[in-house]
């Protein structure tokens, strides 16, 4: 899941690099080489891990080997995720990709779940051979469409148009949109399945869980942005437009310029048509010579957060990019970290003003969440871990999986040798969910 956060914030960081719209023409020109060498490579390796999805799952159905059907399975849970991650780097917002997505988490979870079934000793029913099958099935008429789509698209690249048309948004070529939306209608059409297993939960198409009040004129979203845009320069933002914003959640997109003379770049703000909230920011000035500190930077992220409404957000990674530095923070609940519930705030290095900011997943996400009392003790995780680690830290938190399912878990910071390891333990049973790496890397530190 994290690395879906970094992708997205490094997408960020190319775009407020390389500049758009106003921007001199070389910029905009290797912005655009840059998006599409982005679009090029997600494409191809949803395409290479969805050809290794339909390859592991018809090894999954003549297997005879208890020993051999969990490493199919356990190919199957990660061959979906990893064909989610590339989906999840196509740089076109407005593709409707949810069934897609929806479909890759239900094979992946599924595969998932009857891998440990193997593990505790239970085999492949009849029913469990017929849902691969219809995996299977399903599975080799996608990648073979997504093949289809691949030679209609490519045949002389993405658009100089198209990339420039939209800002930060990209416009997915015709092509492209059509042939998801054909993809996207066939899974529609299929039966949804239901079985038994810790993953069963997430089939749901997933909508906006934290959007409140009642829907908002063009008029009130101008003065929304214009409230909200970051005016550490002392700029007073003028609209320049109020448009519709294509996406998940509907929204008007409004565009702000500065007022004062001299000064020619843009505001780009989403402001969802229900309740007025700010769902994204991106302000493509050029950023100069860095003046702050990675402190400075982060104190005025949360005092912008703070400001806001965000005041119970806390940074949980950061990465730095041509001058900016950017921060992925989840909400608190009573000293559990909610991880779904996450924001993204970028800090020009100039002058410290917010450049960028992205609460959609918190908008996704956010609800009241009945937390019961953990299962297990501090001490009880801590004998549950490798004994091999230094433990240097436990804590509560709530993970979303790849299906959207959350666990309430343990979070364990742990070491072995010079390597850091998050390991995330269900607080209920003290069953391993989830091991990442934390890297520390020259732009910041990220866990995959």
């Amino acid at each position: 899941m994290r690395t879906r956060w970094l992708t997205a914030l490094l997408v960020a960081g190319l775009v407020l690099a390389g500049g758009w719209g106003l921007r001199e023409y070389n910029a905009r020109l290797a912005t655009e080489h840059l998006l599409e060498a982005s679009f090029q490579r997600s494409f191809h390796s949803l395409i290479t891990h969805m050809e290794n999805l339909d390859l592991a799952l018809s090894k999954s159905l003549v297997s005879g080997s208890q020993r051999q059907n969990i490493i199919m399975l356990t190919n199957i849970w990660h061959e979906a995720n990893e064909a989610q991650e590339a989906l999840a780097g196509l740089p076109f917002r407005e593709l409707d990709l949810t069934n897609v997505q929806r479909y890759l988490a239900q094979v992946g979870d599924y595969a998932h779940t009857l891998a440990e079934q193997h593990a505790q000793g239970r085999g492949l029913n009849d029913q469990a051979w017929e849902n691969l099958a219809r995996f299977y099935r399903q599975t080799e008429d996608m990648a073979r469409r997504l093949h289809d789509v691949q030679e209609r698209v490519q045949g002389g690249g993405l658009a100089r148009s198209t990339l420039a048309s939209a800002g930060m948004v990209l416009a997915a070529p015709p092509d492209l949109k059509e042939g998801f939306q054909e993809i996207g209608q066939q899974i529609d059409g299929l039966p949804t399945l239901i079985y038994d297993g810790p993953f069963s939960d997430h089939v749901e198409v997933r909508e906006p869980r934290a959007l409140t009040g009642k829907q908002i004129t063009a008029e009130r979203a101008r003065q929304i942005a214009k409230n909200f845009a970051d005016k550490t320069d002392q700029v007073d933002y003028e609209v320049r437009d109020v448009g519709q914003a294509e996406g998940k959640i509907e929204a008007w997109r409004v565009s702000l310029t500065p007022g004062n003379a001299g000064k020619s770049h843009e505001i780009l703000v989403d402001v969802s048509k229900k309740g007025g909230h700010v769902l994204w920011l991106i302000n493509n000035r050029d950023v100069g010579q860095r003046r702050l500190d990675y402190d400075e930077a982060l104190q005025r992220a949360k005092d912008f957060l703070a400001e806001r409404g965000f005041a119970s957000h806390m940074p949980t990674g950061s990465v730095e990019q041509e001058n900016n530095l950017f921060f992925v923070f989840a909400d608190v609940r009573d000293g559990v970290v909610v991880y779904p519930d996450q924001i993204k705030v970028a800090v020009a290095l100039d002058d410290g003003q917010v450049v960028a900011f992205d609460a959609t997943n918190h908008f996704m996400a956010h609800h009241e969440r009945f937390l019961p009392a953990p299962g297990l003790s501090q001490a009880e995780i801590r004998d549950r871990v490798n004994p091999k680690l230094d433990v240097e830290r436990i804590r509560l938190a709530i993970i979303p999986l790849p299906s959207l399912r959350e666990v309430f878990c343990y979070e364990v910071l742990a070491s072995l040798n010079d390597d850091k390891f998050l390991i995330y333990l269900d607080a209920q049973t003290g069953e391993e969910e989830l091991i990442q790496k934390v890297i520390e890397t020259e732009g910041g530190t990220v866990a995959l």
